[in-house]
């Protein structure tokens, strides 16, 4: 099941090497917009003064992230959405944002989307598992990261991944 899926994702352990999430980033973009070509979508990771630093991790785990996130932003959106993912590094962390103009999150929503199986008030009718997000919490948490979530509906969603450079 879904859930033991999650139990496993918790105590695993995770091989780490250096991954570039710019990328991981433009696989996901790829994989989401196979399903979503009515979607704008733009992956863009600072180059000056220097380009952004890989993190430390097992990439298929934070592929499976950073594409829940994309697919997140493409389902919850109306065609001609725009979907941006940046990256940028600061002080030994790089931090990746995925953002979107779709439905946004209802303030009451907000502090459930994290858990498992939540669902938002807006989200009936759209297939799903509520698992996408507390994968991504588990992931980014697993890699010694953080996330943080911003919406507004009817405006869109910022969800931010910070990890720590390789």
């Amino acid at each position: 099941t879904e859930l033991a899926k999650l139990a496993d994702l918790e105590t695993r352990s995770i091989e780490r090497y250096p991954v570039n999430l710019e990328d991981i980033a433009h696989e996901a973009v790829e994989a989401v917009a196979a399903v979503h070509p009515d979607r704008g979508m733009r992956v863009e990771f600072a180059r000056v003064p220097w380009p952004v630093p890989p993190v430390s991790g097992d990439a298929d785990l934070l592929l499976v992230a950073v594409y829940n996130l994309v697919a997140n932003a493409a389902k919850y959106s109306d065609p001609g959405a725009h979907i941006e993912v940046r990256g940028t590094e600061s002080d030994g962390y790089v931090t990746l944002e995925v953002s979107d103009t779709g439905w946004g999150i209802p303030a009451e929503d907000l502090d459930l989307a994290w858990d498992e199986l939540a669902r938002g008030s807006n989200t009936r009718g759209q297939e799903g598992s509520g698992l996408g997000l507390s994968i991504v919490r588990i992931v980014v948490e697993r890699h010694g990261g953080t996330v943080a979530l911003r919406s507004a509906p009817g405006q869109g969603t910022r969800v931010a991944v910070r990890l720590p450079a390789a």
